[in-house]
């Protein structure tokens, strides 16, 4: 169980002993995967992320409130740099990634790899790569052409990373 589900508090040794002391007075730790909607009355809560800009992978945690417009991030703690900042409220308000993949090309052994040009949404990543697996290329191929247009309906293309002739 996560510590900060219970206030901080240890259940696995058997004591009652503060781990994490709240950073936040009156907050309501929520649990991985709380989902937010639209139009509910306001509610606080904290996510807690690693921050992977740099090899220190600081602990992130991010205050967040949701109201009846959406949700808001009020504050950033446990970071040591702009990035680490910026990145947790990225990722708590809306997570995007890279989608990279082999696209099998017409007549040859070897693939040709791919990228998005731009990170996507994070939810719309399992259908970009359903659209990715259905595609295949005719050679040549060269590095930064694209190979398709509009992946899953995001307006980001899919650009080759080498060339295969």
């Amino acid at each position: 169980m996560n510590s900060r589900a219970n206030g901080g508090i240890s259940a696995g040794d058997g004591k009652n002993v503060q781990n994490n002391p709240p950073r936040w007075q009156g907050v309501q730790s929520s649990h991985a995967g709380v989902s937010v909607q639209m139009g509910l009355p306001s509610r606080s809560y904290e996510e807690t992320y690693t921050c992977i800009c740099c090899p220190l992978g600081c602990q992130l945690t991010v205050m967040l409130q949701q109201g009846p417009a959406g949700l808001d991030v009020t504050g950033v703690v446990g970071y040591t740099c702009r990035r680490g900042k910026d990145y947790a409220r990225q990722e708590a308000t809306h997570p995007v990634r890279m989608v990279t993949a082999a696209v099998p090309v017409d007549g040859r052994l070897c693939p040709v790899s791919a990228k998005t040009a731009q990170p996507i949404a994070k939810n719309r990543m399992l259908a970009a790569l359903e659209e990715i697996r259905a595609l295949r290329v005719q050679p040549p191929v060269r590095e930064g052409d694209t190979l398709l247009e509009n992946v899953a309906g995001t307006g980001v293309a899919l650009v080759a990373t080498k060339t295969v002739q």
